[in-house]
């Protein structure tokens, strides 16, 4: 028995707030890094993401070494590196005349990296990975299914006002500079 309306109270129609660090717009490649930086860096971070889940189709396949050096310093380029196929020089064709426009010999940027190859893999991959590492935080969150609605900024704050489920939410801030050393 008991009271319904006691177990199940009204939604309310009114936007829940609620105070963050940091909120990130996008669980793509570029957010999840992003997030992982800042979560890195000891801050609470959430990524939305209007998706109900990860990307599962391979988009943007490249890794240039530069963003091998930033997955590195990450801490996520050998689970990178173990599913990727490598090339160490990338031409680009012209397929009417049979012969390359330009040629990329990134071997001969051994010098300069650690990582001087093209890493191939599925975005979908590397954002697996990435969302990986990041759920390893127990200050970051990413929230599939949360819509972007608007945002708005004063002096002192951020507020990021979406949509979950059918409720209005707002992540308020206090507005600053987060710097990322990569």
């Amino acid at each position: 028995g008991g009271n319904l309306a006691m177990k199940h109270p009204e939604i309310s129609h009114k936007p829940q707030k609620e105070r963050l660090d940091i909120t990130v717009i996008g669980a793509g490649p570029v957010g999840l890094t992003l997030a992982l930086g800042l979560a890195r860096s000891g801050l609470a971070v959430t990524v939305l993401e209007q998706d109900y889940e990860l990307s599962e189709f391979a988009k943007a396949p490249a890794v240039w070494p530069r963003t091998q050096e930033i997955l590195a310093h990450f801490g996520v380029i050998t689970n990178v590196l173990e599913h990727a196929e490598t090339l160490t020089q990338v031409s680009l064709w012209d397929a009417d005349r049979n012969q390359p426009l330009v040629s990329f010999p990134l071997q001969e940027l051994a010098s300069e990296t650690l990582y001087p190859h093209l890493a191939l893999l599925p975005q979908s991959q590397l954002e697996k990975i990435l969302y990986e590492k990041l759920h390893s935080y127990s200050h970051a969150k990413v929230m599939f299914g949360a819509k972007f609605l608007s945002l708005s900024q004063s002096d002192s704050q951020v507020s990021v006002t979406y949509e979950l489920g059918g409720q209005t939410m707002i992540h308020e801030a206090a507005r600053r500079i987060a710097m990322l050393n990569t």
